[in-house]
């Protein structure tokens, strides 16, 4: 199985499809072959161990309808309850209607309608502190300073893997928890 470096953040492409040019999104998040179900098997012990939180929900906004479909997948493996929509404006709506449900908002930079710099502003406004995660395959799609200001916590690079990505999600959320004293 070879990833596609092709702009979409969870796609790989098999022999069979490699021969006739077709990309085709695979049960995987950028490096898991779903081939190789250990791999997984790791990511989802590292999420057991690395969350004592009940189960986080979690947003996920992309405008490619199997991006959102593996991504949702992936991140219930890894523990998480996952609401998934392929429009911005959608995405948006939803969170205005329940501002308080979700723990955390993935979403694509590159989106028709509204990006992701905006839907990020248009969620802060909203509920301010709301933590977003944003990726991209445009490596000068936002400044450090303006991701901040707009609530975006983290900024990653596709393709993405599942460890990753959930490395990115306990780093975001764990954040936000109150620090133990020893």
């Amino acid at each position: 199985m070879h990833q596609v470096r092709n702009g979409n953040a969870f796609t790989t492409r098999d022999g069979e499809n490699r021969r006739r040019g077709n990309v085709t999104a695979e049960r995987s998040l950028g490096g898991i072959d779903p081939q190789s179900p250990g791999r997984l098997a790791i990511a989802c012990e590292e999420a057991k161990v690395a969350s004592s939180m009940p189960r986080e929900h979690i947003l996920i906004v992309d405008d490619e309808k199997r991006i959102v479909q593996v991504g949702r997948e992936m991140l219930e493996r890894l523990g998480y309850q996952v609401t998934g929509h392929t429009s911005s404006r959608e995405a948006l709506e939803t969170v205005r209607l329940q501002p308080e449900k979700f723990d955390l908002v993935i979403t694509d930079f590159t989106m028709p309608h509204m990006n992701g710099i905006e839907l990020a502003r248009e969620l802060s406004r909203l509920r301010p502190g709301m933590p977003i995660i944003l990726y991209t395959a445009i490596s000068k799609a936002v400044t450090a300073e303006k991701a901040r200001k707009l609530g975006i916590r983290d900024y990653l690079m596709k393709p993405i893997s599942a460890a990753e990505l959930h490395k990115s999600i306990r780093r975001v959320l764990d954040a936000r928890l109150p620090k133990r004293g020893v």
